[in-house]
């Protein structure tokens, strides 16, 4: 996906589209989403403590959750690498940056001084 803008009077509108024909498929047409949806959809999953399946570390998700929304929005640009839209399977899959994933996976304890701290306003 890219980034795209659209314009209606003075009002911006910044979102991501769908621009894959790899493998010999057409494009995604229709396939937009808004930056701020999307934004605060990866937020949310990474401040998921209650999903048991997922593979981003405890400590992070741990973190990501005592973040405020403008703390967790901030943040985002900060710990995620992409994120991938399937088309096939209608799956998004969330990449970190690797980092950020060695340095929670490695430590995978509460939250102490010794982990970044993401997402925090500078």
């Amino acid at each position: 996906m890219s980034t795209s803008i659209s314009h209606r009077g003075s009002t911006r509108y910044i979102y991501y589209r769908c621009r894959s024909n790899a493998g010999g498929q057409p494009r995604c047409v229709g396939v937009n989403i808004g930056v701020f949806s999307l934004e605060q959809f990866v937020a949310s999953v990474l401040a998921d403590v209650d999903d048991p399946e997922s593979e981003i570390p405890m400590s992070m998700r741990e973190h990501w959750q005592k973040q405020d929304e403008l703390e967790r929005q901030k943040g985002v640009s900060q710990v995620i690498h992409r994120v991938v839209y399937t088309r096939s399977t209608c799956e998004v899959t969330i990449e970190l940056k690797p980092e950020v994933s060695a340095e929670f996976s490695t430590n995978d304890a509460p939250i102490g001084s010794d982990q970044p701290d993401l997402g925090a306003s500078n």
